[in-house]
């Protein structure tokens, strides 16, 4: 099987940095940088992390006295009502989301090989925001590794069609969507916070399984700059280079609005309040 030797960083300029990287580089327009070593990510996740996940607190909110839920308008009221927020996703996300971050901080899901997935932290299987990550995955899955099957009825931008792999699979590969870094800014004409801008960003890595069955980055094959089959990269690079392109899909849109309340619900937990409590009152 082929391979090809891809370069390590791709960016694409716009209101919110979007960065992609292969391996473990990132960096934001123009400026790559490390950003997170292997061994910080393994510690972080038991393994090399895999399909969606939700990261980070979000920025630009003002300091929060006091929050109060409001179920019957889905909005969260702070600082004595002098300011509102109005989530992307219903009561129903937020229970979960706020439930789960408030006994773990990770949230994200990754497919198995059967189309069951694993989920990362402490939200339910059973939710529909695990379900719904889930199916992102399964579209990013097919995207990337060429699996067809898993792109039935999804319209992908520009009438774009994965390469499918020839001949056997000889790279393990972990693809990764990372939704992270969202903005929010406060419109002091109607008191809303509203989102502005986040932070999408692609891994691509070649993996082995170690004794303990946990992913571990394939070292020999990164020293050499691979990091994937050949069909493989060229799917991921097109899929970096137009990202938000696709992240308008469905799926992929319902996953960067559950990245919004999650990091909403981070923002909370930095400022003091406390996400179970909060989850009861909703």
């Amino acid at each position: 099987m082929r391979q090809i030797r891809p370069s390590s960083l791709f960016a694409v300029p716009c209101l919110a940095a979007a960065w992609m990287a292969l391996g473990s580089l990132a960096g934001s327009a123009g400026h790559p940088e490390v950003t997170r070593g292997p061994g910080e990510t393994l510690a972080k996740y038991g393994s090399t992390p895999k399909g969606v996940t939700l990261e980070g607190a979000g920025h630009g909110l003002p300091p929060i006295q006091d929050i109060r839920y409001e179920a019957v308008t889905n909005r969260f009221l702070f600082n004595g009502g002098s300011a509102y927020y109005q989530p992307p996703v219903p009561r129903q996300d937020l229970v979960a989301i706020f439930g789960a971050l408030a006994e773990n901080g990770l949230l994200g899901v990754t497919l198995r090989p059967n189309q069951d997935f694993l989920v990362f932290g402490r939200l339910s299987k059973a939710s529909n925001a695990a379900q719904s990550l889930a199916a992102a995955d399964r579209i990013l899955g097919g995207i990337v590794l060429g699996t067809t099957e898993n792109l039935r009825g999804v319209a992908l931008p520009r009438g774009f069609r994965p390469a499918t792999l020839r001949g056997r699979r000889t790279i393990q590969p972990a693809v990764r969507l990372n939704l992270t870094n969202y903005a929010f800014g406060l419109d002091p004409a109607s008191h809303a916070v509203r989102r502005i801008g986040f932070q999408p960003s692609l891994t691509l890595t070649p993996v082995r399984v170690d004794p303990n069955g946990r992913h571990q980055p394939d070292e020999d094959l990164l020293r050499r700059g691979i990091h994937g089959e050949r069909e493989d990269v060229e799917n991921f690079q097109y899929l970096s280079g137009h990202i938000f392109e696709f992240l308008e899909i469905p799926q992929f849109q319902r996953a960067v609005l559950l990245g919004e309340a999650a990091a909403f619900a981070r923002y909370l937990a930095a400022q003091g309040q406390s996400l179970a409590e909060l989850a009861r009152q909703m």
